[in-house]
């Protein structure tokens, strides 16, 4: 498996990161809205040791993809506190699929069902061998650094992004926290309003 260091950091200002983007000379690779289905089996045991177990549907292209934490270490608890700033780490497999449908009736039928679905505007860039996504969500904006450690804190200085407001949480855990201090109730789902969508439609940018 391919580890996966990452960390995301909230509230970019994203004008600021496309203008420093270019000037570090990154490629663009492209801009997609991004509908994922999450599936773990009825005891949700694949969340409790801090795995991942999705399906990714990018235009016409599907990715299943699976995660979970380094052999030897303990998986994540879906408890842990907001904002914590240490770069996550994960063996990752992904393979491309041919038909979403089809993948979903056979995970099902293997014991794993949906647990939840997510959306997101992504819109991905290359530099060096950093992979830099600027992320827009029904509940906010996010840039995601993948790359060696190292490297992460550095590469954001550089794109001026704030340090203070890095995470390892992933974007489920992050809406999480959205609707506990806004006061609404939980929903493990956040996709875009039908209104939302056709205004991405109209308009291009991220």
């Amino acid at each position: 498996m391919a580890l996966e260091t990452e960390l995301k950091f909230c509230k970019p200002d994203f004008g600021r990161v496309h203008e420093n983007l270019s000037r570090l000379g990154a490629d663009f690779q492209f801009r997609a809205l991004e509908r994922n289905l999450v599936l773990d089996d009825v005891d949700s045991s694949l969340r409790h040791r801090g795995m991942l177990l999705r399906l990714r549907q990018v235009d016409h292209r599907f990715v299943l993809t699976f995660k979970r934490p380094p052999t030897g270490q303990a998986g994540k608890s879906s408890d842990a506190p907001c904002g914590a700033t240490v770069a996550k780490v994960l063996e990752e497999i992904e393979t491309s699929v041919t038909d979403f449908q089809a993948m979903q009736c056979i995970l099902e039928a293997l014991g794993y069902r949906p647990a939840f679905t997510y959306e997101k505007v992504r819109e991905k860039w290359l530099l060096d061998n950093a992979v830099i996504c600027l992320d827009r969500l029904p509940f906010g904006r996010f840039v995601e650094i993948e790359a060696e450690e190292p490297e992460i804190l550095r590469l954001a200085a550089d794109l001026g992004l704030d340090a203070g407001c890095a995470t390892s949480e992933n974007y489920h855990e992050l809406n999480r926290c959205h609707s506990q201090a806004a006061g609404l109730p939980p929903e493990d789902s956040f996709v875009f309003s039908s209104e939302e969508r056709a205004r991405m439609a109209a308009s291009p940018e991220i």
